[in-house]
Formats: structure tokens, sequence, C-alpha cells
């Protein structure tokens, strides 16, 4: 009966089949494979007044390194205190936890920078992203929306330093090649403008607001033909290349969409 549910499952399109601890000879008859599952449980469920035992340390403290390294900073934290609760002299325990503390205080700070931002309080958003910056001046969210906000202020020289740390922090970051892109149409400054489109067009080829201003600087240097012209890659671009046929003032960037993107 057991044989013939595995193949049932095999047959119905089941791909994983957990045999429990069971050691049946004929699980190897449909082509099986073994799999290897560990499992850590930082949690226990015991009288020990819920503390781990001290021969479990070591992997807690692997564990622990990878969810700081993954961003989950609560549960990083948890793990830290409980191996601190089984042996307060660790060393390592003390000094992750004391990095996971103070990360999880900088990231509720952007977060409520964030919030005072996108509620136009202006002024406490920027003193938050500042003193966040203070904290970690390699802070990519932070730089980034500093940035934004400078470029909503029309702050285009600060505007430009910020997002170019944030493109040089996260290289991979589109929004933020297309907005350091407007703060430098700003200083006029359009040749680098246009390299910063090009950069976010190369990250992600279908940014069409990049890709509208990269036509609109193209313009901007007098290459009306070029940016008339779509690259193979350019396809969305077909209704930005329409609007461009048709007189705009010089300096409409497509900013709205895309100003307020963390990435």
């Amino acid at each position: 009966l057991h044989a013939y549910s595995i193949r049932w499952a095999i047959q119905n399109g089941l791909r994983t089949y957990d045999l429990g601890t069971g050691d049946f000879s004929y699980k190897y008859s449909f082509g099986s494979k073994e799999r290897l599952v560990e499992g850590v449980r930082i949690d226990p469920t015991n009288s020990r007044r819920n503390r781990l035992d001290r021969r479990s340390l070591p992997s807690v403290m692997s564990s622990v390194r990878k969810l700081r390294q993954e961003g989950k900073l609560h549960l990083a934290e948890r793990g830290c205190r409980q191996v601190l609760e089984t042996e307060p002299s660790n060393l390592e325990a003390r000094r992750l936890l004391n990095e996971v503390v103070a990360a999880r205080h900088i990231e509720e700070q952007f977060a409520s920078a964030l919030q005072r931002h996108r509620g136009k309080q202006y002024l406490d958003a920027r003193r938050i992203y500042l003193e966040v910056l203070a904290a970690n001046p390699r802070h990519y969210g932070a730089n980034y929306m500093l940035g934004v906000l400078c470029l909503q202020a029309g702050q285009y020289q600060a505007a430009d330093t910020y997002l170019a740390r944030a493109t040089e922090i996260n290289p991979k970051a589109a929004a933020a090649y297309n907005n350091r892109g407007h703060a430098l149409r700003g200083l006029k400054r359009y040749d680098e403008a246009l390299a910063c489109y090009e950069k976010a067009i190369a990250v992600k080829p279908d940014f069409v607001q990049a890709m509208n201003n990269r036509g609109v600087t193209l313009r901007a240097l007098g290459r009306i033909d070029e940016a008339l012209t779509l690259k193979p890659d350019f396809a969305k671009a077909l209704i930005n290349r329409n609007q461009l046929r048709v007189p705009l003032p010089r300096d409409r960037l497509s900013i709205a969409d895309d100003v307020d993107i963390l990435e």
C-alpha cells in the first residue's frame, strides 16, 4: 500500500515525498534520491528555563550570522540574546548583539524619515536622514531618499552628491541613476546626465521614464536625430519618441513617476 501511494504521487506530479523516520528498503525502487534536511530551533520547549543546550551554541551562532547577513535583524537579536543567556561570556554573541541593536535602531529611524518624507514633512525627514547617515554613511536608502528630497527642493548640487553615493553603494539602482540624471540636468551638465540615463536603462531595459529623459537630454544637446532614433532594446520608447516630435518645454522630464522609488 505504501509503495502504491508513492507510485500514485509520482504519477500525479509530486516531486518530494517525506518518508519520515522509516527506513524502507523499497524506497529506492522508484529512482528516488536522498535529501538531508537540517533544522535549527532557537526557541526550546523544555524545562531548562528556556535556555539553549551549550552543545548547540556553535550551530546557533552560525544561524545568527546568516540571519544578520540576510537583514533579519529581529531574529538575529533573539538568537544572540538566547546564546548569552546560556553563555554570558560569549564575546561574538555580545558583539553581534550590539551590531544588530544599532542596525535595528537605524532602520527604525529610516522608516520614520521615509514616512515623514511621504507625508511632506520635509524638514523632519531631512533631519532624520542626516541622523541615519551620521550613524551609517553608507546607508543606501538614506543617501537615495535624501538625494530625492534635495532634488524635489531644487538643490541640485546636494542631490547629485547623495545620489552619486547611492549609485556607488548600489550599482544596480536604476532609479538612483535616473534621478541623478535629473540633478545633473539641473546643473546643466547634460553629457553626464545622459550617461546616467543610459546607465539606468542598462540596469533596467524597460525603464520607460529613463528612456524619455534620455531623449529629452539628447534634444537639449542638439542631437535631435539621435533622440528620435530607437535602439533595438528601446521598443517601449515609441510613445516617448512621438512626444519628442512636437515642441515641448526644454526641461520636461519624467520625474513625477519615479522620484519616489526606493530600490
